[in-house]
């Protein structure tokens, strides 16, 4: 069970990611996974990937006019052989 003060702890290093990677597009992940990893291994790296999701689903519609479709498709699409 995580104490009062580590859940504090990682909802602001959340935030501050969060913020960061709204304002530079990356830094989530590399801001909060590492302070979280040393408070509390159980903060990573499944809440933080659940939370990324809907800031990057945010920060595409936020900035949907510069969004590179035809980039993304062939990203998604060399995924599939890069992962076997």
């Amino acid at each position: 069970m995580f104490s009062p003060f580590e859940i504090v702890i990682a909802i602001v290093v959340s935030a501050i990611g969060a913020a960061l990677q709204g304002v530079v597009g990356f830094g989530f992940g590399v801001l909060s996974v590492p302070i979280l990893t040393i408070l509390n291994p159980d903060f990573t790296p499944i809440p933080q990937l659940i939370l990324a999701l809907p800031l990057t689903a945010t920060i595409a519609l936020r900035d949907h006019r510069h969004l590179d479709l035809k980039g993304a498709g062939w990203v998604i699409a060399g995924r599939f052989p890069g992962a076997y």
